[in-house]
């Protein structure tokens, strides 16, 4: 028994006793494909399911798949609804239904070019170029497998580079150019290797094998081979077993040999899948082995019978999966076995049937084409390594640019920073000259207080000297001076009250937290209080004019105060016993209420009405706080307070208050 029979046997009691393991963890997961209640605890277990009837059971693989089909459709579980799409279409292929294969391929490209699913692109574009493969259409393969490989790279996916390794692998193997065969199973075998992938390794040895036999290494087949049905011991791989088992049996040396590992390869395709690709190469074998036994010992004619009838199920099959490249090597045995049997012209027929498909096959012009795919495949590597460049380019100038950017931004907090040092010492020039004012103001305030404090005194020091003379000399005053005494006293007392009242109101204007209380106050109840003010001055005509009754918004404690100081002020400057008049009078004048006082004086400097516009200027008056009070409550209110200018007597002042509804 050859070292090749022991590995096959072992292959089977290794694989018989891991299968009744994975009889059990099959059996779990079609009761959780039954009986769960959650849709995707369904759709996994048919995934798992579907994954291991693929080699085993043909039937069961067809039925799980297209429920997990069902179930990922309406959970809209695209990836697998992909993965599910290619593992139909292997199998449509194996049994030779191309067009369905093609089908569930093109939907698995849909799906992922909706997706924008780079790795299903890959696995999608891989699917249909094998379909195009299996059909003898090279050039299509070649266009698709050359696409998924771009990506494949550029994903840098070693798994999917092994798997269109094995297919590069493959179509150049069909095509006759054993060296390109060899190079891409070469890069099979190391991706594989790198993403631990079992099955691909295997394939890459399988077709390393079969390239290597092509350039008459047999020896080397035969290594490829072993390492191959190794492979397929270590991960139960059954049906692919018999793929190689095919192989092997061909580079043996004598036909009995050849023999014997081709009917062991059949047994395990009639137990699995008889309806393979595989499986139908397996008989164009067994066909051309028993043809070239008839030729070493023409005494067995049974032997012309077996070729005749492999061949025949051969031609059968590969009509029915449109495989035209084995169709040919069919009808070519096929002309060999007739024409043994001495049937010329049914040999004739076939020798010109396998020329004719043979020749539109392998033209010289489908060389070219895919000739011209490797070579796009090569401008289009050499496209994205300029591009790479170019990006690389264009992120240098985008480097120099944010360089740039950043000196310009350097410069621009540089010119902040100076802009701001320049605010700032503005700032400090102005600040220094708040504080001169600021000073200047507080000193106009000592002198303010100096005068304030002269003119409180005054009525003070009168209201106590005489009561000290009162008290002190009761007897030294007559009744009538007494009485005038007494009279002038009280006027005093007034006067002091009034000036003290105008303090409190001035100094409640000149806090922060101060507010106007506006509210409607007719003219003529302040006229009123003006009246009874100044009505022990008998000898003076005080008149007031309200012809309209007009009343204002305003504060009333502040208008009263302002109108008082401007009356004391007139009454301070006429001298009654000389027929003295003060008038006041109120209108309306568009948008405003303008009050009028005017008396028949000696009128006033425009140097004694400074403090009235500024407040750097304290002046005094008789009646105290005078010109200044008068200007501070005046901004207080709103109130515009102006002289008439060129008049022949007396003073005229014009106070103008906005008009609020």
């Amino acid at each position: 028994m050859t070292r090749f029979a022991v590995c096959f046997i072992l292959l089977l009691v290794s694989t018989h006793i891991h299968s009744q393991g994975n009889r059990a963890i099959i059996d779990s997961f079609v009761h959780i494909e039954a009986k769960a209640a959650q849709d995707s605890d369904r759709l996994n277990a048919c995934v798992k399911l579907s994954n291991a009837y693929m080699s085993i059971n043909p039937d069961s693989f067809f039925l799980y798949t297209k429920k997990g089909l069902e179930l990922a459709r309406s959970l809209n579980q695209h990836s697998d609804v992909v993965l599910l799409n290619d593992k139909m279409a292997d199998k449509l292929m194996d049994t030779g239904n191309y067009v369905g294969a093609m089908k569930y391929a093109q939907a698995s490209l849909a799906i992922s070019q909706k997706t924008n699913s780079r790795s299903d692109q890959i696995d999608a574009y891989t699917t249909i170029g094998r379909v195009y493969d299996y059909q003898s259409d090279f050039v299509h393969s070649a266009d698709f497998f050359y696409k998924a490989m771009d990506i494949a790279k550029e994903l840098d996916d070693h798994n999917r580079i092994a798997m269109l390794g094995t297919n590069l692998s493959a179509l150049a193997y069909n095509q006759g150019d054993y060296k390109k065969a060899e190079t891409a199973c070469l890069l099979t075998i190391r991706e594989a290797q790198l993403a631990k992938n079992g099955f691909h390794e295997y394939k890459g040895y399988h077709i390393l094998g079969l390239a290597k036999e092509s350039l008459g290494d047999t020896a080397s087949a035969e290594t490829n081979f072993s390492r191959a049905i190794e492979i397929c011991k270590r991960h139960s791989l059954l049906l692919e077993a018999a793929d190689v088992l095919s192989d092997l049996g061909m580079v043996q040396k004598t036909d009995q040999n050849k023999l014997r590992f081709l009917l062991e390869a059949r047994k395990l395709y009639d137990s699995l899948s008889s309806a393979s690709f595989e499986s139908m190469i397996n008989r164009k074998s067994l066909g051309d082995v028993y043809l070239q036994m008839y030729r070493a010992d023409g005494t067995k004619p049974q032997y012309l019978t077996y070729s005749a009838d492999y061949l025949g199920k051969v031609v059968e099959k590969s009509r029915e999966m449109n495989d035209m490249a084995t169709l040919a090597a069919a009808y070519e045995s096929m002309a060999k076995v007739e024409a043994l049997r001495g049937n010329y012209q049914t040999a004739y027929d076939y020798s010109n049937r396998y020329h004719r498909i043979n020749d539109s096959l392998f033209s010289q012009q489908n060389k070219n084409r895919i000739a011209e795919l490797e070579s796009k495949s090569e401008m289009d590597k050499k496209n994205q390594e300029i591009e790479t460049q170019k990006l690389k380019v264009s992120e240098q100038k985008k480097n120099n640019y944010l360089l740039v950017i950043g000196i310009l931004l350097v410069g621009a907090f540089g010119f902040l920073f100076f802009r701001i040092s320049s605010i700032r010492k503005a700032k400090n020039v102005q600040l220094a000259e708040l504080n001169r004012k600021l000073d200047d103001a507080n000193k106009v305030k000592i002198k303010f207080f100096g005068i304030l404090s002269h003119d409180l005194r005054r009525p003070i020091a009168n209201l106590v000297n005489f009561i000290t003379l009162k008290t002190m000399a009761p007897d030294l005053l007559l009744a009538e001076e007494r009485e005038a005494h007494e009279t002038r006293v009280g006027l005093y007392a007034k006067d002091l009250l009034e000036t003290m009242d105008n303090m409190l109101l001035w100094s409640k204007s000149q806090m922060e937290q101060f507010a106007v209380e506006n509210k409607s106050v007719p003219a003529a109840r302040i006229f009123s209080f003006l009246k009874k003010s100044f009505g022990e001055y008998k000898e003076l005509q005080l008149v007031f004019s309200d012809p309209e009754s007009i009343t204002v918004k305003t504060d009333e404690n502040i208008l009263q105060t302002i109108l008082f100081n401007l009356t004391a002020n007139a009454v301070n400057a006429l001298e009654p016993s000389n027929g003295g008049r003060i008038e006041w009078s109120v209108r309306k004048v568009n948008d405003e209420v303008v009050f009028s006082i005017c008396d028949n004086g000696p009128g006033v400097g425009d140097e004694k009405l400074q403090a009235l516009y500024s407040d750097t200027v304290i002046g005094s008056t008789k009646n105290g706080l005078g010109l200044h009070i008068i200007r501070d409550l005046a901004q207080a209110i709103q109130l515009t307070i102006s002289r008439v200018p060129a008049r022949q007597q007396g003073t005229e002042f014009l106070l103008t208050l906005p008009y609020r509804h």
